[in-house]
């Protein structure tokens, strides 16, 4: 026997050969050993399909809908399933079990809910029977929630798609979410409840416009569209600042009845997309109240087209309010102090804004009741002639009358020579109000430029359009 044979039980065969069966060898084990599923896979098939097939079905969603999601998902599976096991595993190639994430989702502006946050959870159908793996989890690269939900494949055609539509069902009929006071990010606002229509002093033909265009179109809605009218309106607040603009969008918060209120400031819009997200969640929480404070600021200028060419929201806007998708159910309220800085085709369009209701200053009656209610709330001495104040104040906004209440305390205050260990009630004499009345006075002149003029001359190029 030559030195490149080798005796085998077989016979006798090269080394050659040897070599190639040795290296076949290695090659077959390799491709096995690539071919053996990590932990998790393996897991998961033995749990929903006994080793078999496995088929998949995967969502995502960004903020605030993936924590929403999440509760949602939280909820279907405690009255549909029943749970057998909770893992989190290592990414690969470790096949190692860690411990589950959870994290704590609002379901209202005071309580949180600890719900599963990245996990896999295994459970069964109470129903069917049918076994499920459901794994949640945060994409590192966009930030977005993924859901995936596993289940055994087979002949028969398994609706993949039932548990998601399940949780959207819950989402939009029985979550914390329908019907509440939200923000434009989706968070819970903190909501005066104590705010009522009742308190904002306005013009009767003022509050008829919006008891009749918001909350009696809110009520009768479904009524009011049989007839093919149209199932969403618009309706603008036009007016100067303090005039009740403010505290009319907050009271009609606590007038919503069943709806859900969006409650949207122009720091909230930052970029496109922004609107389209809140008219989206408008429209899967619908009835809905949008309420846009200062229209006229978002995208940080007016919105016009004659003032700004090519303005990065007006487009978009013209789109969420009367576009390619219905706003079925959803009112938008949106307040103005600068009605003039708004582009005709949005509110010269029914189906846009189909009515501006104008908030002025209020009238001697008016200004008489907003002094009554802001006293109410301080020590005033017997005698102080309201009916006098409310001449003396033509022109002041509900903001001014406020702040002269609020300002002749502060002057009782230094009269008195008050200090924080002082427990003696403050009581406002007549003299603290005529002399907050004068200090008002000569602030609203200063705002309005006419004492500016003295502080910074004409003819002084610092001196702008701001001070005359």
């Amino acid at each position: 026997m030559e030195s490149d044979e080798i005796e085998t039980p077989f016979g006798i065969i090269d080394e050659q050969t040897v070599k190639a069966i040795e290296k076949w060898r290695h090659e077959a084990v390799q491709e096995v050993m690539d071919e053996v599923p990590p932990l998790r896979a393996r897991e998961i098939a033995d749990f929903v399909a006994e080793g078999g097939r496995v088929s998949s079905f995967y969502r995502s969603r960004r903020k605030p809908m993936g924590p929403w999601m999440l509760l949602a998902l939280d909820a279907v599976i405690e009255r549909d399933f029943e749970v057998s096991a909770v893992e989190r595993y290592a990414e690969p190639p470790s096949s190692a079990h860690i411990p589950p994430v959870t994290q704590s989702v609002s379901v209202s502006a005071s309580e949180n809910k600890t719900v599963l946050f990245q996990a896999t959870r295994f459970v069964t159908e109470k129903k069917s029977g049918r076994k499920w793996a459901i794994t949640t989890d945060e994409d590192p690269y966009c930030g977005a929630y993924y859901f995936v939900f596993e289940t055994a494949e087979d002949d028969e055609e398994v609706k993949m798609q039932a548990i998601w539509k399940s949780m959207h069902k819950w989402l939009v009929t029985e979550s914390p979410i329908k019907g509440g006071a939200l923000r434009s990010n989706g968070s819970f606002m903190s909501v005066d409840e104590n705010i009522s229509l009742d308190d904002v002093v306005l013009a009767d033909a003022v509050r008829k416009g919006i008891t009749k265009n918001i909350c009696t179109f809110l009520e009768n809605v479904e009524t009011f569209t049989k007839n093919g009218n149209k199932d969403s309106r618009g309706v603008l607040m036009a007016g100067p600042p303090g005039c009740g603009k403010t505290l009319t969008s907050r009271a009609l918060v606590n007038h919503r009845g069943d709806a859900t209120s969006i409650y949207v400031t122009s720091d909230d819009i930052r970029e496109p997309g922004d609107l389209t997200g809140i008219y989206s969640m408008a429209r899967m929480l619908s009835p809905t109240l949008v309420i846009i404070e200062d229209l006229d600021c978002l995208g940080g200028a007016g919105m016009d087209r004659k003032q700004r060419s090519g303005h990065p929201l007006l487009g978009e806007f013209l789109e969420v309010l009367c576009g390619s998708t219905n706003n079925s159910q959803v009112v938008t309220v949106a307040s103005t102090n600068h009605p003039n800085l708004l582009d005709e085709a949005l509110i010269n369009r029914p189906g846009r804004i189909d009515v501006i209701i104008p908030v002025s200053a209020p009238d001697a009656h008016g200004r008489r009741l907003i002094l009554q209610m802001e006293m109410k709330q301080h020590e005033v001495e017997e005698g102080i002639d309201i009916k006098a104040l409310a001449k003396k104040t033509d022109g002041y906004t509900g903001s001014h009358l406020v702040g002269l209440v609020n300002n002749a305390e502060l002057e009782a205050m230094h009269r008195l020579g008050c200090n924080s260990k002082d427990d003696a009630k403050v009581v406002i004499t007549q003299a603290d109000f005529d002399a907050a009345l004068a200090e008002t006075k000569e602030t609203r002149e200063r705002a309005a430029g006419s004492i500016m003029v003295e502080i910074h001359p004409p003819e002084d190029p610092s001196f702008g359009e701001a001070y005359r």
